[in-house]
């Protein structure tokens, strides 16, 4: 067989199957060689960059990865931090250093902060060897969710809901009028001005998830919104009311026990000051032999 690609881009791969021979392409994700070919690993569309072949899944679970930002399910509180579902087999912990940048006094009941049941939007910070997982919520982007509504897709389907320089997402929102935010794990947090438009999103990203594999699904979907949101009220709400952003950065009174913010010292502007009028020094006496 002669060097080059067996496959042509967006073709439905299976596993085993050969999609390159020849050294002039490279093995990506989801993909290795054996000998002088390159083969599937796992169910997916195939997609060339350049000379490196890869393989968007068409399933499978979500595998962590430190700095992705994933939504998680508070379950537990201990007394160093909570921990969180993040919709794969594995345990993750948030320490309490880790999710504020304000202050928190030792003793503080942590359930205020954040409760069981919540929803958070965080970043990975560390996956050790045996897949633990830590996570951060002080990045100004990162924040606990309220209101709104949770939608769960396969996360491998995420890059297509996001699309090429958030194309496909920047296209839900505007025919929407909803905040969304993709996390890498699969749940998307969706919240508008009213249930319709919520509902619309919602929509609008299960067919995303559906169709993937399909050419053309950026005009299609934008056929499908412009039809369904017609009577929608499409102005973006409030940025308060969006979420429950992070309280910004606060120092405390150490010498009070952290129970209120530490007095702030504001510069006064100078005021204009008045010429001061120059004294006359007062003229020494005449030394005697009339030198003056």
């Amino acid at each position: 067989m002669a060097n080059g690609l067996v496959i042509k881009h967006k073709d439905l791969v299976i596993p085993g199957q050969q999609l390159a021979s020849g050294m002039d392409y490279l093995p990506g994700d989801h993909t290795y060689r054996e000998g002088e070919a390159i083969y599937a690993k796992v169910l997916g569309l195939a997609n060339l960059a350049g000379r490196v072949i890869k393989i968007t899944p068409l399933s499978g679970p979500y595998q962590p990865r430190i700095g992705d930002k994933i939504i998680g399910k508070v379950f537990d509180i201990t007394m160093s931090g909570w921990r969180i579902r993040t919709n794969t087999a594995y345990a993750a912990m948030m320490n309490v250093k880790d999710a504020s940048n304000r202050f928190i006094r030792r003793g503080e009941d942590l359930s205020k902060i954040i409760g069981v049941g919540d929803y958070v939007v965080v970043k990975i910070s560390n996956v050790t060897s045996q897949n633990l997982i830590d996570l951060s919520m002080r990045d100004p982007d990162l924040f606990k969710i309220k209101g709104g509504r949770i939608v769960e897709i396969n996360a491998q389907k995420v890059p297509r809901v996001i699309g090429k320089q958030g194309s496909m997402v920047s296209l839900i929102k505007k025919f929407t009028a909803c905040d969304i935010t993709v996390g890498q794990n699969g749940l998307i947090f969706i919240r508008g001005k009213n249930p319709e438009n919520e509902f619309l999103a919602e929509r609008a990203v299960k067919m995303v998830e559906e169709k993937s594999h399909f050419s053309g699904l950026t005009e299609k979907m934008q056929a499908f919104l412009e039809t369904e949101s017609k009577g929608l009220d499409l102005t973006m709400p409030a940025r308060e009311e969006r979420s429950e952003r992070r309280p910004r950065f606060e120092r405390r009174d150490r010498d009070n026990g952290g129970d209120r913010p530490a007095p702030r010292f504001e510069r006064k502007p100078r005021e204009a000051e008045a010429p001061q009028e120059k004294s006359e020094e007062p003229k020494a006496p005449a030394k005697e032999g009339g030198e003056q």
